[in-house]
């Protein structure tokens, strides 16, 4: 799933599009990259919904 375009349930500042990074598995969270501003966060699974 690396790679793949999403929307946050909740936008950050504004911003919902979001590019999984990678998986986390010690802290069960995504690293997570704001397409439109370029920062990185830590969500979990649940706070994003998957564009299929």
């Amino acid at each position: 799933m690396d790679g793949r375009v999403d929307t946050l349930k909740e936008p950050y500042k504004g911003y919902t599009m979001i590019r999984l990074i990678e998986y986390w598995s010690s802290m069960y969270k995504w690293e997570v990259e704001i397409i439109e501003s370029g920062k990185r966060l830590l969500v979990y699974e649940d706070e994003f919904s998957l564009n299929f």
